[in-house]
């Protein structure tokens, strides 16, 4: 009885070393085949959500900022956006090669138009904003000056923490924080 379940316990280590090493040998020849067919793009765009397309197909979101990714060869469009602008760039993959590509958007909204009305407005259009866990919120308010409503936008947060990520979504949206007129309220924790 004993050496009954010696001998499952040994035929099961060895079911899972020959698993294992199969594993391995596969993912060996697929790294090998991949990198014979495939070239790398490194795309950088410093604040700007990157995508790749091919033809009318989106292929890849690559995320934010800077990214790294095998593509057959072939030519792609690299899509950078920022809040509501964008910009692309073509470019070619060749296999067994690395191609960088660097894009960026220009800015050209000037502050007025940042702050001047509900209509022209893109980052009111967003608001209100509430943070994970209701950490903070972004929102807006009206001041009258000069017989215009010009808006306000408003972070209520507890900290300087929680003020910071709220910065930081203003940011993600495509606007700097610092050409806004913004004013902060402490939050206090509820009883």
């Amino acid at each position: 009885m004993i050496n009954n379940i010696q001998l499952k316990i040994k035929f099961l280590l060895v079911f899972i070393i020959i698993l294992l090493v199969l594993g391995t040998v596969y993912n060996l020849i697929d790294a090998i085949y991949i990198n014979q067919v495939t070239g790398t793009l490194i795309a950088n765009s410093p604040g700007n959500f990157l995508t790749i397309e091919q033809g009318k197909d989106k292929l890849v979101n690559l995320g934010w900022s800077t990214a790294k990714v095998k593509l057959r060869p072939g030519s792609y469009l690299l899509l950078a956006s920022s809040g509501h602008s964008q910009t692309s760039s073509s470019f070619s993959i060749v296999a067994k090669k690395t191609t960088v590509k660097s894009i960026s958007i220009k800015k050209t909204l000037s502050p007025e138009y940042l702050i001047s009305s509900v209509d022209g407005n893109k980052l009111i259009a967003s608001l209100p904003f509430i943070g994970p866990n209701f950490n903070y919120e972004i929102n807006y308010k009206y001041q009258i000056m000069q017989k215009a409503n010009l808006p306000i936008i408003v972070i209520t947060a507890p900290n300087t923490t929680y003020r910071n990520d709220a910065l930081n979504v203003i940011k993600a949206l495509g606007f700097n924080p610092s050409v806004l007129n913004i004013q902060y309220v402490v939050a206090t924790p509820s009883p």
